[in-house]
């Protein structure tokens, strides 16, 4: 989950960019149907995670769709909920912004 985790972060990150902006703190809200079919990832084990946007609101809430390959096998599929506030400090602090 923490690879789909940082594909989506690297998204966001890439797209404030493109867009000529600062890069913004985001969180994991949470993770929906996670399935993986190895117990583990070994080490040097060459993966490639895809996430794909599903939805981004203005609001800041995201839906991925996200995978991990091994070659051409999928071996871990999710649906992770994000949220990337206007102000990350505001959000930790219960401060409305």
């Amino acid at each position: 989950i923490e690879y789909m985790a940082q594909a989506i972060a690297t998204w966001a990150g890439c797209r404030a960019l493109a867009k000529n902006e600062s890069i913004k703190i985001g969180f994991l809200l949470g993770t929906r149907k996670y399935e993986c079919v190895n117990e583990y990832f070994g080490i040097g084990q060459r993966l490639v995670i895809h996430a794909n946007c599903e939805l981004f609101a203005e609001n800041g809430l995201g839906m991925f769709s996200c995978k991990i390959l091994d070659g051409d096998a999928e071996i871990a599929t999710a649906s992770l909920s994000v949220y990337e506030p206007p102000n990350a400090s505001d959000f930790l602090t219960g401060n409305p912004s």
